[in-house]
């Protein structure tokens, strides 16, 4: 060996990958001999320590399956910021088995007009729960008022936990987000109430008249009284995408403009711009937001933030340009939501 040596470099690893490891050599089948007798040993502490060493906000759940006997569940438990890992989790799970499926969120449960939960040393069922619903068709959204005898007598954080478990139970974890609104945990029961088992009526009813992937153009004006043209797809829900959680915007000037807005020549050229920059994204990139107002029209889409070749392309495209680019992080699509 000669006076300097090349030390070998450590292997680089993810959490996600070494999870998957973890689970395919050992976490399968301890948890396979363990569910039938509740024997789980260290088992349990395990699971969790590999899932912490994803993010510690993420929690995690076995449950009977749809398909496989077992269903492992790692979940955001409705935290936006941390949908995205869950899912890049269940994108490197292996293939379903007669044993063992998995998911990135909790799962309607068709037992829920039976379950309860205790909580403060009480235990609220399920069927005693109402709710008062109010629909908005615009943003495709329900707005809720979740009531239980016993919340009245219970800190006002356990009536919000237990409302968010009863709707989780009820609907999905996904499709709370997707379809539910304002959630209000109340001590009083609302006028016009009904069994909150009858919210997901609602939702199916709601879901069989969405309009999906429609682009809505909107006029307004600033503070200054100058106007502003916005145009956004409708709905507008990051929950349908989970994973684009970079947010990008991009500036382009145009000269050819009237009072702020483009002429007919100014437009011809930000859609071309448009065309070119959607039909180089493809697939990567989601386009969900316009805005056009003095002298200048900004997009904004969503890319992986993992995907380094979408940031890339963005960055590069007509670099000779004097559009301005930036990018921030933006898991719930917190960035356009005034626009939904």
């Amino acid at each position: 060996m000669g006076l300097f040596s090349k030390r070998e470099k450590p292997a680089v690893t993810h959490p996600i990958s070494d999870f998957w490891e973890w689970w395919n050599a050992k976490g399968q089948s301890r948890f396979t001999r363990a569910i039938p007798t509740g024997e789980y040993g260290d088992a349990i502490a395990d699971l969790g320590a590999m899932v912490a060493a994803i993010d510690p906000g993420l929690q995690w759940e076995t449950t009977k399956g749809r398909v496989s006997e077992h269903a492992l569940i790692v979940t955001a438990g409705g935290i936006a910021e941390l949908r995205p890992l869950a899912e890049r989790w269940l994108r490197g799970a292996p293939a379903a088995n007669p044993t063992w499926e998995f998911a990135a969120a909790r799962r309607r449960d068709a037992t829920v007009h039976d379950a309860a939960v205790s909580i403060d040393g009480r235990q609220l069922d399920f069927a005693e729960a109402r709710v008062a619903a109010v629909v908005d068709e615009d943003a495709q959204k329900i707005d809720v008022t979740v009531f239980h005898p016993l919340f009245p007598g219970m800190r006002r954080q356990g009536g919000a936990q237990v409302t968010f478990l009863f709707l989780d139970w009820l609907l999905g974890e996904d499709d709370v987000t997707r379809w539910i609104g304002v959630i209000e945990p109340s001590d009083t029961e609302p006028e016009d109430s009904r069994p909150l088992g009858e919210l997901l009526d609602l939702v199916t009813d709601l879901e069989s008249r969405q309009t999906a992937g429609t682009w809505v153009v909107m006029g307004g004006a600033d503070r200054r009284g100058r106007p502003v043209m916005v145009s956004a797809i409708r709905p507008l829900r990051w929950i349908d995408r989970p994973v684009l959680d970079l947010h990008s915007e991009i500036l382009v000037p145009y000269t050819a403009q009237n009072d702020g807005l483009p002429t007919p020549e100014g437009l011809d050229d930000v859609r071309r711009y448009e065309n070119e920059l959607v039909a180089a994204l493809g697939d990567r990139a989601a386009l969900v937001a316009i805005v056009t107002t003095r002298g200048t029209r900004t997009f904004h889409l969503y890319t992986d933030s993992e995907d380094q070749n979408s940031r890339d392309l963005i960055d590069r495209f007509r670099a000779g340009d004097a559009a301005k680019k930036s990018h921030r992080l933006d898991p719930g699509w917190q960035a356009v939501r005034r626009f939904a």
